[in-house]
């Protein structure tokens, strides 16, 4: 059984051995916000729905919970959950897009500077995408939290403990903090020490494919399964994602597309750039070059609960239904879709969501395809930061609830100029996530081996030339637009605060 608990919904996907699903189940929730720029979920959210989920799994289907062999989750990242010897939660996760730490992260650029964080965790500092800047936050306004945390686990490591009593991180998250030695996969004493974190507080580094131990009485009395069922550490949503279509190889590249879109670059080398976010790969020697963006998918999802919303409720199929009326350009419309800030590649906290251009004349139809427009124009803008590098891109398969779309692939690959491949798998995180679940069992020899023999491709989605052309010259224009607003940003966030 696969598990994505994702920013959004928890999924759950019960395959055969051959990576075929025959049951799932899936519940949605929120995001919470309570200050601007701000953005949590309560961890017990997430096990409640998981638990909803996993019941619903087995009804009306021929599957039964003695079937299950191997638990595996995949998790938005990074979400760290403060917790204390019981595993209790002692204040609600901090997300990914939640940009509260900046002066923190501010503070590690003073006493430890961004070089010798680079050198050590071949990553930036910024505040959100990793958690140290999360860590100094909590002890600095909440030093009571920070004084009762027994660990500071991340998402998969809270539901893996509520399954199974383990306080454990893996490889996938351990390279979200800005804590690891990344090329010798331990804490680094020295970033520990600098930053004043106490590094007891911190949970034991696991293998994603491994198993940290097996479902308790209790986890199982609670999911309805069989006690004894082999847990994996897990991995973050993009690692698995990348198993469960099959980007294993050095070179391949995948375009998950979600709330988040991530482009993400397979090496066997630890050839890291600082503008991107660098990990360890949920498989044996593999590395992830991460380009991450914040929130293009939640902004079209914003775009349908603002403007769309109807009694019957509005589709995302009648939204690309009303964008595909519109032409490629959106009749000269550009969205910005930094509606919680940036990530790869301007790490700009305050940028913001801008629609340029809008006249009477505009649609919503236009709107609609501005806005997949301008999730298209991030993923090119990510792009552009390997080529610089001149790593070959070998291949780019596409995955994700976006990727459903057969405007938005069709838009992304008239952006990108390049061909897009669609594997035979509609959940790819719970896909790796079951995989790592399998490997853990030992139902597989390695999540590689297994990766290569389940996953197909179905599909693919080339390039219009026409349409290239006439998207590099709006790229530019996005980008220019950005550039020049990135003073105004920073005085609007300023005023926000005052």
């Amino acid at each position: 059984m696969g598990i994505d608990v994702g920013t959004t919904r928890v999924k759950a996907v019960a395959f055969n051995l051959e990576g075929e699903p025959l049951a799932s189940s899936i519940a949605e929730y929120g995001i919470l916000t309570p200050k601007p720029a701000w953005a949590e979920q309560k961890p017990e959210v997430w096990w409640r729905t998981l638990r909803e989920v996993v019941h619903r799994l087995f009804k009306d289907c021929d599957v039964h919970p003695g079937d299950v062999r191997g638990l595996g989750v995949s998790v938005l990242t990074p979400a760290l959950v403060p917790v204390d010897e019981k595993g209790r939660a002692l204040r609600n996760a901090i997300l990914m897009i939640d940009q509260r730490a900046v002066e923190e992260a501010e503070l590690i650029h003073r006493v430890a500077g961004k070089d010798k964080v680079f050198e050590i965790t071949g990553n930036r500092i910024a505040p959100g995408t990793y958690t140290a800047p999360s860590i100094l936050w909590i002890k600095r306004h909440e030093p009571e939290v920070y004084e009762k945390t027994y660990k500071f686990l991340h998402a998969n490591g809270y539901i893996v403990h509520r399954m199974t009593g383990a306080f454990t991180t893996d490889y996938t998250q351990a390279s979200a903090t800005l804590l690891l030695d990344i090329k010798n996969v331990k804490w680094s004493e020295d970033l520990c020490e600098t930053l004043n974190i106490d590094q007891s507080k911190l949970p034991e580094i696991r293998p994603s494919w491994k198993a940290v131990g097996e479902l308790t009485e209790e986890a199982a009395r609670e999911l309805n399964l069989p006690r004894g069922i082999p847990v994996a550490a897990g991995a973050n949503d993009t690692a698995c994602a990348c198993i469960g279509t099959g980007v294993v190889e050095e070179g391949m590249a995948l375009e998950s597309i979600g709330t988040t879109i991530t482009l993400s670059y397979i090496t066997a080398k630890p050839s890291f750039d600082i503008r991107v976010l660098n990990r360890l790969h949920a498989v044996p020697e593999r590395y992830i070059l991460m380009a991450a963006t914040s929130t293009p998918g939640a902004a079209y999802r914003w775009l349908r609960d603002q403007f769309y919303r109807r009694k019957s409720g509005a589709t995302y199929r009648e939204m690309d239904e009303e964008a595909e009326r519109a032409p490629p350009g959106s009749r000269g419309l550009i969205f910005l879709p930094y509606l919680s800030g940036e990530r790869t590649p301007i790490w700009n906290p305050n940028a913001r969501g801008v629609l340029f251009g809008l006249t009477l004349t505009h649609t919503r139809g236009d709107v609609a395809r501005a806005f997949l427009e301008g999730g298209a124009y991030c993923v090119k803008d990510c792009l552009e930061v390997f080529k610089s590098r001149k790593f070959e891109v070998s291949e780019i398969r596409v995955t994700g609830g976006g990727a459903k779309s057969r405007l938005w692939r069709s838009i992304m690959a008239d952006v990108l100029g390049l061909t897009l491949r669609v594997p035979n798998v509609e959940e790819a995180s719970c896909l790796g996530a079951a995989v790592l679940g399998g490997t853990a069992a030992g139902v597989y020899g390695d999540p590689i081996e297994a990766s290569r023999r389940i996953v197909k491709v179905v599909d693919e989605v080339k390039p219009r030339l026409g349409n290239h052309v006439k998207y590099q010259r709006y790229y530019k224009l996005f980008k220019r637009v950005y550039l020049k607003l990135v003073e105004e940003f920073d005085e609007l966030k300023a005023l926000e605060a005052s």
